[in-house]
């Protein structure tokens, strides 16, 4: 049996490349690539599905015949990838070639294996993709690598499905397939809003951070220090500065950011790795990650949404470490904000007379209701765009 070399760092060493790839083609091979290095397997493989025709394409692989990537095709109704797709659960055989549903495909050079493990890659409910393990000896996965399998497919399915829309992969899907640009998501409140759309960005991602040695390390604590007090001040004024139109309940948020963002442990786990000779950058970056990648571990879902309040407040710090001047927004009547992953201290920075709703690529229906609460927006409509 191969022996499996995985751990929580390692899924979050993935997605942190897959966060960096330049395009789905790089991501997929990065997610692909990733998993046969943890999981010491023959094969791994990503096909997109084709929900208009029907069809699975190959689309990654590491294994597989190289030059059958892109080319090869199988219906849903066919082979043990179709299966998966029409089951829409995990499909896990110790002898595929046994099975009736096994489709020996020339092309790919899969005879030799045996061992199949195919979990379906889903947003929303919508199919996407199926990502595959194979290995040459018969040998049933074990719920462990399952596990491992269905995180990592849910990391790369936003990925997928910012690409469909916004035409990345036309040219391997029929026309009728694609969304034409159009993003679709789900509302945090029922009726319409007619607004004007700004988008907010921060000017640089924590997950973008180099590691670096640091020069000197007291002057880096010191920076540390110095760009967190920044940061507790800050969640701190913001409830004052939005007054009564804040609920008491509410502020309660802004509270909480800065008692993590002053916490012993953030910062003594971060001092601990720019004494080792990380820049403060660097060393906070480690530290966020670590956090965030806990609370994604675990199986409540309000529990797991606070690993992008732990992300916020990094990237809080990080803007103050590199002093980077906030960005400057004209904020028209009826503004919607929209960014990829939009925190409470985000929405604070809009007037509260101008802010219409927001669109974020990241959240759930119980942070847009905290959204909502926080805004008092009666009449302000929350959307997740398709990339949640």
């Amino acid at each position: 049996m191969a022996k499996t070399t995985y751990s929580l760092g390692t899924i979050q060493k993935i997605a942190n490349s897959i966060d960096r790839s330049q395009d789905l083609s790089q991501a997929l091979n990065i997610l692909v690539n990733g998993i046969h290095a943890a999981l010491n397997v023959d094969v791994c493989s990503v096909y997109l599905s084709d929900t208009s025709n029907n069809t699975n394409i190959l689309m990654a692989s590491y294994g597989l015949n190289p030059d059958a990537v892109g080319k090869v095709i199988i219906p849903f109704e066919e082979g043990l990838v179709g299966l998966v797709t029409q089951l829409s659960k995990p499909v896990n055989i110790s002898n595929a070639q046994s099975h009736p549903r096994f489709k020996y495909i020339p092309e790919c050079g899969e005879e030799p294996f045996k061992s199949f493990l195919g979990v379906p890659i889903t947003l929303h409910g919508e199919q996407l993709a199926v990502l595959v393990i194979q290995q040459m000896s018969a040998r049933k996965f074990v719920d462990r690598d399952l596990a491992f399998l269905s995180t990592l497919a849910a990391m790369i399915a936003g990925n997928i499905a910012l690409a469909r829309a916004r035409g990345q992969i036309k040219e391997f899907f029929s026309h009728d397939n694609l969304a034409g640009g159009k993003f679709s998501g789900i509302a945090g409140a029922p009726g319409i809003c007619i607004g004007t759309g700004v988008v907010t960005y921060h000017l640089k991602d924590i997950l973008e951070v180099p590691n670096r040695k640091a020069k000197d390390i007291q002057q880096e604590e010191n920076r540390l220090r110095t760009a967190i007090q920044a940061v507790i001040q800050e969640s701190k004024d913001v409830g004052v500065q939005m007054g009564g139109a804040v609920p008491e309940t509410d502020k309660v948020i802004f509270e909480a950011y800065a008692l993590i963002a002053g916490s012993d442990e953030l910062i003594n786990e971060t001092i601990g790795r720019i004494r080792s000779g990380n820049w403060a950058p660097g060393a906070l970056k480690e530290t966020i990650e670590s956090y965030a990648a806990r609370f994604e571990s675990l199986e409540d879902p309000y529990m797991r949404e606070r690993a992008n309040d732990i992300r916020h407040i990094g990237q809080r710090i990080l803007r103050n470490l590199l002093q980077e001047e906030k960005q400057q927004y004209e904020y028209p009547e009826r503004t919607i904000l929209i960014g990829e992953n939009l925190s409470p201290l985000d929405l604070a920075d809009v007037p509260l007379d101008k802010l219409a709703g927001i669109i974020t690529g990241h959240g759930s229906l119980a942070i847009h209701n905290r959204y909502r609460s926080t805004a008092s927006m009666p009449e302000r409509w929350l959307l997740t765009v398709t990339r949640a």
